[in-house]
């Protein structure tokens, strides 16, 4: 399950990407994603779901603004770094950036969520 889980994620977070930069919300030097971006949405992929267990014993709705804040800033660091470049006025790409990852979040919680899990988190197991 684990692998097939950690697979959607980091498909849907390279489908967003794609569509990032088709619609010209993110700006690369090349016409395909970077293979940095690739390993980063495998590795998150894979870090998201090794916590788990720690993100379903707080309620969704918080879980996903830090997670929208968190996605919004690592995305701000690339420009501040000049990794990607924004198509848009930045506080319009950084507002969109924070509603695609808040919703990323929620389908991440989603994915990694089953009936264990919710019950290891009511009785405190981690």
């Amino acid at each position: 399950h684990s692998v097939k889980a950690i697979s959607f994620v980091t498909i849907f977070g390279l489908v967003l990407d794609t569509l990032n930069q088709h619609f010209s919300l993110l700006v690369f030097p090349t016409s395909w994603l970077p293979v940095w971006l690739i390993g980063l949405w495998v590795l998150f992929a894979w870090y998201a779901y090794q916590l788990k267990v720690l993100l379903h014993r707080f309620a969704k709705i918080y879980v996903s603004i830090l997670g929208g804040l968190g996605g919004m800033l690592s995305y701000f660091a690339g420009y501040k770094l000049q990794a990607v470049e924004f198509g848009f006025d930045t506080s319009i790409t950084l507002l969109a950036l924070f509603v695609e990852w808040l919703v990323l979040m929620l389908v991440i919680l989603k994915v990694y969520d089953n009936g264990k899990l919710k019950e290891k988190t009511r009785k405190g197991y981690g």
